[in-house]
């Protein structure tokens, strides 16, 4: 559901560069190809299966002229690798600091899950380094750590503008928040409706 909820949730122009960090299997590069025919998208998945499926759906629907998977640590992507810097980065990262919770014995779970192999520090570190002047990134996120999350985006300078709650009932407190921030900018933090998700259908406020 959280690709879902982040890939629809983010504005495109047309003929922007798109990086997803954490692509997992591809879900939001595929999903934002299909919405948005003239944007290229470069996925970077750390786990090298899940890098070969990214791959492999990317090319079923034919989407391989306008998407490139890196099979790579984002702490190791530079520049070259994607050409240009992004335009827009997006992220579903792991929620989960590595000591909290019950770590899943799948590691692939696990680190889908915890910052074992990436933390919100270093995600932030390489989105700074890797937007471009004016851009834009978009995460979702647990809005438990919302108040990380925004300290550690005014720490390297990429301005939160938008946040939408995320809540699973009306009387619940919000479960994720979905933020968007860019870079050299000085817009004030939007706070949108929020988000209410059912069990088999989501409807706006």
């Amino acid at each position: 559901m959280d690709p879902l909820l982040l890939a629809d949730h983010v504005n495109i122009v047309k003929h922007e560069r798109i990086l997803d960090i954490g692509t997992g299997c591809g879900i939001m590069p595929l999903l934002l190809l299909y919405k948005h025919p003239e944007i290229k998208i470069t996925g970077v998945e750390i786990q090298e299966n899940l890098a070969d499926i990214a791959r492999k759906n990317i090319k079923i629907n034919n989407m391989d002229k306008r998407s490139l998977i890196l099979l790579k640590d984002i702490k190791d992507v530079t520049i070259s690798d994607i050409n240009v810097k992004a335009d827009i980065i997006i992220a579903n990262p792991p929620y989960k600091k590595k000591e909290t919770g019950r770590i899943n014995p799948d590691i692939q779970k696990a680190i889908a899950r915890h910052e074992i192999k990436l933390t919100l520090e270093t995600l932030i570190d390489s989105v700074k380094r890797l937007l471009a002047q004016n851009g834009r990134f978009y995460i979702i996120y647990p809005a438990e750590r919302v108040a990380e999350l925004i300290c550690s985006l005014n720490n390297h300078e990429i301005n939160p503008e938008m946040i939408k709650f995320v809540h699973t009932k009306k009387e619940n407190s919000a479960k994720l928040v979905i933020l968007m921030g860019a870079q050299n900018s000085a817009q004030p933090l939007k706070v949108l409706s929020p988000l209410f998700v059912h069990k088999h259908f989501l409807c706006l406020t």
